[in-house]
């Protein structure tokens, strides 16, 4: 796995929870993940990007900010 792509907003375990769970692996420390999400308010991104997202996109989106975050959040950009 090179790149986690999570919703925030997700059955069973929000996407929030996902990241944290994730992060307390040491081998997944440094993944990368971008997360997708309708939640646009500042507190929530301030808050996804405390539990260790490495990117933020707000729906909907163009294919072109997708492109711009994931080079970004990869490395290659």
């Amino acid at each position: 796995v090179d790149l986690i792509l999570t919703d925030w907003n997700m059955p069973t375990m929000n996407g929030l929870e996902f990241v944290q769970k994730v992060r307390s692996d040491p081998n997944l420390k440094t993944l990368p993940i971008l997360m997708v999400t309708t939640r646009s308010v500042k507190e929530d991104i301030l808050e996804a990007m405390k539990a260790g997202v490495n990117g933020y996109i707000v729906k909907p989106f163009t294919p072109q900010v997708l492109k711009e975050k994931l080079s970004a959040v990869m490395g290659d950009g």
